[in-house]
């Protein structure tokens, strides 16, 4: 009978644990991005589907998994509730622990994020065209861009930004007058058509469809 009630306490406890546990697939970006805890923080960013547009910052440690900038993952890990008499202060109450890394490549994406000056704007040079010459710079960790447009300084968000493809969202601008007023606004224009890109020999290409808006040279 002894026996038999120790058999049954160990399935209890077994089965309530179990419940306790799940596991998730978790997509882990190539960078870490500045973020607020209980004091600011680098945090990983993570998805559950790569339909997902938006990475969400993720606040806590995952065990066993050894993090190595510059890589998108693909991961398994268990997911387990602590019970509350074990939650350290401002602490999670969840437990993360890796159990597979699925998947581990190089992010190409990496390569846009730079600074880019101005070349070409729909084919045609802007070397004499310009008194200041625009720059693009690409900010992965932060998903935003910035720069200048050969008037005035600019900021934004990506609202796309994969392998080959990229849509930059609206920016706020300065809006001082300059001698080159029309051609930026067609610098402007082209970025914000833009929804495609490739990088390549120190070159920045954006297109729209197979079309060439603009080209940049990364700087030095």
């Amino acid at each position: 009978m002894k026996q038999f009630v120790i058999l049954l306490t160990c399935l209890i406890l077994s089965c309530t644990s179990n419940t306790d546990k799940e596991t998730k697939t978790l997509i882990v970006n190539s960078f870490k991005t500045p973020c607020t805890g209980v004091a600011p923080m680098s945090c990983l960013q993570v998805k559950e589907s790569p339909e997902d547009s938006q990475w969400t910052n993720f606040y806590n440690q995952i065990e066993g998994f050894d993090y190595e900038p510059g890589f998108l993952y693909t991961i398994e890990v268990s997911v387990e509730n602590i019970p509350e008499d074990q939650i350290v202060a401002d602490a999670s109450s969840l437990k993360y622990t890796l159990i597979n890394v699925i998947n581990k490549v190089l992010d190409k994406r990496l390569s846009i994020n730079d600074i880019w000056v101005l070349e070409t704007i729909e084919g045609k040079p802007v070397t004499k065209t310009f008194e200041r010459l625009p720059y693009l710079e690409v900010l992965l960790s932060s998903n935003k861009y910035l720069g200048n447009d050969g008037c005035n300084n600019f900021n934004g968000n990506l609202e796309v930004i994969e392998e080959e493809l990229i849509v930059f969202g609206s920016h706020v601008s300065a809006e001082i007058a300059c001698s080159n007023q029309e051609l930026s606004f067609k610098f402007v224009e082209n970025l914000r058509k833009a929804n495609k890109y490739k990088t390549e020999k120190g070159i920045l290409t954006l297109f729209k469809g197979s079309n060439v808006l603009l080209t940049f040279k990364k700087t030095d």
